[in-house]
Order: C-alpha cells, then structure tokens, then sequence
C-alpha cells in the first residue's frame, strides 16, 4: 500500500470514527457545542481546551467545569480518550506505521502520543497491536 492510499484509509476510518460518536448527542447547549467541535476538529494539532473555547466563542472560564461534571471527564481527558479510542481502531484493523498513526491523530511527536496511549490503555501501541493480533 502506497502512502496515498495509507494517508486516504486512514482519513476515511477517522470520519467514520467522528461520525459515529454518540457523546454529541448530550443535552445542553454549550456542552453540545463543545461536544460537536471537539469531534469537528479531533485530530487537529494544538486542540485543547483553550482552542475548543475559541472555536465555539465561548469566554466563559467555567465551561470545563460544567464539561467535566456533565460529561464526567474534562476538556483535555475527553480530547485524549477520544484519540486514543480512534488509535486503537487504527491499530487493530490496519498495518500502519504507529508514528503515522500519531501523526494523523494530531499529536506532532510520537512519544507524546505513546504516553498518551500507555495514560489510556495500560500499554504501548505496539504491545496494543500485539495483543490484538496475537492474543495469549
């Protein structure tokens, strides 16, 4: 597989992913706009809380906390388990090289997407992938 046709099936298994997300559903005004950028602009570099505010033109300072207590994890715990999730389809369902997986994901190193992934799944990628396709 080429690096074109790599790079477009990812892109079309990360739409599927943003699609498919159910949390947008949530009611509240300001939360479910929040949801729906954060899951417009998941894989974008930079995307944190600030950057979500901004986005959705919101100034006011406790819109993570009403994040957090109405979807039960902040701005940035949602943004990381989210990619983290759409990592491990990635993971299982492709051979992808995992740093192109980091890049796609909107992580611009690697290693940070490593220890994001070992914050949320307990192990590496590769220990991911390894499980998955060789289960004990």
């Amino acid at each position: 597989m080429d690096l074109w046709q790599q790079n477009r099936l990812i892109d079309d298994q990360l739409a599927r992913f943003t699609a498919g997300s159910s949390d947008a559903n949530k009611p509240n005004g300001q939360i479910t706009e929040v949801l729906r950028t954060i899951h417009a602009n998941l894989f974008d570099e930079g995307l944190n809380a600030e950057r979500v505010k901004q986005l959705c033109l919101i100034g006011n300072h406790n819109i993570s906390c009403r994040f957090k207590h109405i979807v039960g994890v902040g701005i940035h715990d949602y943004i990381e388990m989210k990619r983290v999730e759409a990592a491990k389809l990635l993971l299982q369902q492709t051979t992808i090289e995992i740093s192109t997986i980091a890049f796609k994901l909107g992580y611009s190193y690697q290693e940070s997407f490593s220890r994001a992934f070992r914050r949320r799944a307990g192990c590496s990628p590769k220990e991911y992938r390894l499980q998955v396709v060789h289960p004990k």
